[in-house]
């Protein structure tokens, strides 16, 4: 048998072909392992499955979405912005305006380079973490198509303004965002009903 790469240089090797990729992002995947960095690139960018996963790395399957949690864990607690107020009311505001237009442009025109989200995915309670507004970009065309017709207003959500998707007997998600240098940071999106009322929200009331 030849020279075979490592699976975590085969997976930046793939990375760095990708055009819209930033040094920022590149220098934020530093803070991970070389194993960490490969599950999370493999998993969130290149979109394969655990069990292929754990077929390229040798690993269980188990043992890689315990790795993917700690990757993930590590990037969420490297990126916390102190939001400005009227930064984040701009850019809210802009935000929530796209929303309304679908302007899908208008929405990643807010985004930095390697921003990131989170979602809780609902009632399945999977957290998952995307880099970068190209992988919101292929989030929003997902969640637009699950929410179709959810209208977006601006609340107080444990003390500060944030995005409410809903419908007019329902609240469908909560939409956080951190800023800084005039650009979204951090988006995170809960929907799921436990955490919603962890903020003392009721999703059945609009």
């Amino acid at each position: 048998m030849g020279n075979i790469p490592a699976p975590q240089d085969t997976a930046e090797q793939e990375l760095l072909k990708v055009e819209d990729v930033s040094a920022a992002f590149l220098t934020l995947l530093e803070a991970l392992t070389p194993l960490e960095r490969a599950v999370f690139l493999l998993h969130d960018v290149f979109d394969h499955s655990h069990a292929e996963i754990a077929e390229l790395l040798h690993r269980t399957e188990a043992t890689c979405r315990q790795i993917l949690r700690r990757a993930k864990r590590s990037l969420h607690l490297r990126r916390r912005p102190v939001p400005s107020g009227t930064e984040h009311t701009r850019l809210l505001d802009a935000l929530i305006n796209a929303w309304r237009e679908n302007d899908l442009e208008g929405i990643t025109s807010l985004l930095a380079e390697d921003v990131l989200g989170h979602g809780d995915g609902g009632t399945n309670l999977v957290i998952s973490t995307i880099i970068g507004p190209h992988g919101i970009a292929r989030l929003y065309h997902k969640f637009a198509s699950q929410m179709f017709g959810a209208s977006a207003r601006k609340a107080v959500i444990d003390g500060r303004a944030a995005m409410v998707l809903g419908y007019p007997d329902q609240i469908a998600a909560i939409v956080q965002i951190a800023t800084a240098n005039g650009k979204i940071q951090e988006i995170e999106v809960i929907s799921d009903p436990t955490r919603m009322a962890e903020f003392g929200v009721n999703p059945n009331r609009n």
